[in-house]
């Protein structure tokens, strides 16, 4: 098991993150292990989907990103990588 953190919606201008504990798998074919996909996030994201298609609602309602950031108290930059990576 490893423990993961992502960032959630805000709750009353309060920041909101999720802990918990993702398990791992073995790869028969290599021996490897791999992290289990969890359906809330994307893979090394730290930020839900949820709180992800808030900010680009936000962002595609003509809301400057530096307007966004200080709304989610998030980078500019992280929203910058969030809106291309969708496209």
């Amino acid at each position: 098991m490893e423990d993961k953190t992502w960032r959630l919606l805000n709750f009353f201008h309060h920041e909101c993150y999720l802990h918990c504990r993702v398990p791992r798998i073995i790869i028969m074919s290599n021996g490897k292990y791999k992290m289990v996909e969890v359906p809330r996030a994307r893979p090394k994201s730290g930020l839900t989907l949820l709180f992800e298609a808030y900010m680009m609602m936000l962002v595609e309602s003509e809301h400057a990103r530096g307007m966004v950031s200080k709304t989610v108290k998030e980078t500019a930059l992280s929203i910058w990588c969030i809106h291309f990576q969708l496209l």
